[in-house]
């Protein structure tokens, strides 16, 4: 068990961490676009209204999933909604279950999102709450979100490289004729 953390979660989360959290260019009329445009001018209200039904339906894949996601997170952090977060990535998780690549950049997520809150009425509050409630940090329950997600994905991971490792086989053996 030590040696799947030390092999495998340990150099991903050095891969991860050198990712950048803004998109590429889009075209300029996709909704990563206009949210990445709203960004940087500030407007992190409309940009969450504009990105979240996107990220949230199940034909938007890949990479424009999990860009819209980081759009997503950053405004929620900006607007100071941490509550919201974890909304919001459950309901993304949910739609991109099936998508592997997908889930390891929510996995991310969860490694790199603030970890404090309150317990308020029993419910745990991200973020800063005005309330009498309880300061609580989720660091552990995150990271533990996480790792459950990296080993859910990790065998599709492994059938695909299965795959590509047969299909490059098969070619080499093509060639040789």
């Amino acid at each position: 068990m030590c040696r799947f953390f030390t092999c495998l979660v340990f150099p991903c989360l050095a891969l991860f961490a050198s990712l950048s959290v803004f998109p590429a260019a889009y075209a300029a009329d996709s909704p990563l676009a206009k949210a990445e445009k709203l960004v940087k001018e500030g407007l992190h209200k409309d940009a969450l209204e504009l990105i979240k039904p996107f990220i949230l339906d199940p034909q938007t894949s890949g990479k424009s999933a999990t860009d819209g996601l980081n759009i997503a997170v950053q405004s929620l952090q900006q607007l100071n909604r941490l509550d919201a977060l974890d909304e919001l990535l459950e309901s993304f998780g949910k739609v991109h279950k099936n998508d592997w690549q997908t889930m390891q950049k929510l996995a991310e997520t969860y490694l790199r999102i603030p970890h404090d809150g309150y317990l308020v009425d029993g419910k745990f509050l991200r973020g800063n709450h005005r309330s009498d409630g309880r300061r609580i940090d989720r660091a552990e329950r995150d990271r533990i979100q996480a790792l459950k997600i990296f080993c859910e994905v990790l065998p599709r991971v492994q059938k695909e490289e299965k795959k590509e490792e047969n299909g490059k086989h098969a070619h080499a053996e093509h060639a040789d004729r």
